[in-house]
């Protein structure tokens, strides 16, 4: 799958539209399958990239899995769900045998945003509960390393310097 703004193997966007959780995805599996989000032309989105989905709002998730999965965005990507939100939950999940890829080398129109990559799931809005594992993931970000010296934030992480890449580990 590639594209510029949610994406993942089964949904691009799941939202429940009542606080009830309506919306039950159970026993859905991805296995190797490629999931790759970039900028678009202005310079904007790349991103809620997920093994499985690429957004969720108040969705319950049973026994789902992720095996052997490369997941790339500029920010907002997991190996199973990309960006999770309003009361998202989660139970038996799991990622196994994957690569997850915050690529933020590329100009984007706000280049201070987080790359927020997971083995599991990017970004987590409140509340969100799961019950998950990850075995055998790489989460990998790719950041200029003028732009974090400028953040003063340098964690764990691949950082492109003068054209080559270095291994920063915690």
């Amino acid at each position: 799958i590639i594209g510029h703004h949610y994406g993942g193997a089964l949904a691009a966007w799941v939202q429940s539209i009542d606080s009830n959780h309506t919306i039950t995805i159970a026993n859905c599996h991805a296995k190797n399958v490629t999931i790759t989000l970039t900028p678009d032309a202005n310079k904007d989105n790349g991103d809620k990239a997920g093994g499985l989905i690429g957004y969720t709002v108040r969705t319950n998730l049973n026994n789902c899995t992720v095996d052997n999965a490369t997941v790339t965005a500029y920010r907002d990507c997991g190996g199973l769900i990309g960006c999770a939100n309003d009361d998202t939950r989660g139970k038996d999940l799991s990622v196994t045998n994957s690569i997850i890829i915050a690529d933020q080398l590329v100009d984007y129109i706000e280049s201070g945003k987080a790359a927020n990559a997971g083995e599991i799931t990017g970004r987590r809005g409140a509340p969100v509960s799961y019950d998950s594992t990850a075995e055998n993931v790489e989460v990998i970000v790719k950041r200029k390393m003028d732009a974090v010296i400028a953040s003063n934030n340098l964690t764990a992480g691949f950082y492109l310097l003068d054209g080559f890449t270095m291994n920063a580990t915690e």
